[in-house]
């Protein structure tokens, strides 16, 4: 027999998941753009790939553009705020802050890579707390392999992590697509 404290909390999980539906294009246009750049960095080790390497960061940028001149001209534009008490303005603090130490030069490579990739693993093990165990799962193997790779294989983390996280986004947004299409009883 079920508790009525499941069966709220599955509706609970359900409804979170309706809600994120929205942000799913996010997820797959940065988490392309992270693993293409990843991929050319580490084709980069046998040709020439510098004239293109900014190439998918643009094009996420100008697909994001898209999507938010299309969502504000539409009215839809979702709230960016989560009911944990996290804004969009703590996130752009938390982007100039990485910006800056970057442009001063006080964190290598190497450091930003590790610093998006805990990034990545924080924020899906929030949203797993949101949005059920699986996305639980993902920021938890996201984080073990952030730490590998920074304790035995530092030279490959900008590729490693960075096609890593991408496949995570990927992943959360397809897992997100499942979860609202069963919800909706589509699938």
């Amino acid at each position: 027999m079920k508790s009525v404290e499941t069966v709220s909390s599955k509706q609970a999980i359900r409804q979170n998941i309706q809600g994120s539906r929205p942000y799913l294009i996010w997820l797959i246009i940065w988490g392309f753009q992270s693993v293409t750049a990843s991929t050319l960095e580490f084709i980069g080790q046998w040709v020439n790939v510098d004239p293109w390497q900014p190439l998918p960061l643009w094009i996420a940028l100008a697909a994001s553009a898209v999507v938010l001149w299309r969502k504000i001209r539409l009215g839809a534009l979702p709230r960016f705020t989560i009911s944990g008490g996290l804004s969009a303005v703590s996130i752009i603090i938390i982007i100039g802050a990485i910006w800056t130490h970057w442009y001063v030069q006080a964190a290598n490579p190497f450091f930003i890579a590790l610093l998006k990739s805990f990034i990545i693993a924080a924020s899906l093990a929030q949203l797993g707390a949101w949005l059920g165990r699986p996305i639980l799962y993902i920021g938890i193997w996201q984080f073990v392999l952030t730490v590998v790779v920074a304790i035995q294989y530092l030279g490959l983390a900008s590729v490693v992590l960075g096609g890593a996280g991408g496949l995570s986004m990927l992943g959360l947004g397809w897992l997100l697509y499942i979860g609202s299409k069963q919800s909706e009883g589509a699938i």
